[in-house]
């Protein structure tokens, strides 16, 4: 019976939690903890501009080289690449930047792929689709999702090696699965 309780009363506070709103604040900073154990660095900046819409952009800095795996990586092997996201999301039935969410990206940058004997560098654009779910306590909010997408190099990276892995292209689908920690101003 106790442990019934407690389930409920955390289900009531997690539900409040949900549908808690950061009153008066129209813009988010988030930020991935985990990013930089990857060597990934960036910034989403969210920008209300509808009840339910907001305005995204997120400049990101990636490289193997500089992240806490990088022993993991091949020898020789490196990749960077710096570019930024920019896109909108929808919070159907909710009042932004708040709940679950939906959002259409475009992701652009320059990639630049090394194996030791290789090489192959170039721009590289990637129309994606994102979702999630945000909750706020107070100021602070955190939300899980996972975004698709498709990129399309103008390069060709054929023949470079990642370990025993041979990189193929031009074009690939790819995906993340992150958790972003965002303050709202």
């Amino acid at each position: 019976m106790r442990r019934k309780a407690i389930v409920i009363v955390l289900l009531i506070a997690c539900s409040s939690i949900a549908v808690a709103q950061p009153r008066g604040r129209d813009t988010l900073i988030s930020l991935n903890p985990f990013g930089p154990l990857y060597g990934l660095y960036a910034v989403t900046v969210e920008q209300r501009v509808a009840s339910d819409l907001t305005a995204v952009i997120a400049p990101a800095y990636y490289n193997l080289h500089y992240s806490a795996f990088r022993t993991a990586a091949p020898d020789g092997f490196r990749a960077w690449h710096a570019g930024a996201r920019v896109g909108v999301n929808y919070y159907p039935g909710m009042r932004a930047p708040a709940g679950f969410f939906t959002g259409g990206h475009l992701r652009a940058g320059y990639l630049s792929l090394r194996d030791g004997q290789r090489s192959a560098e170039g721009v590289f654009v990637s129309p994606s689709l994102a979702m999630g779910f945000r909750v706020f306590a107070g100021r602070i909010g955190i939300a899980p999702r996972l975004r698709l997408g498709y990129a399309v190099p103008f390069f060709d990276y054929s023949g470079i090696e990642a370990g025993n892995q041979m990189l193929y292209g031009p074009t690939a689908l790819e995906w993340d699965l992150g958790v972003a920690f965002a303050f709202a101003f």
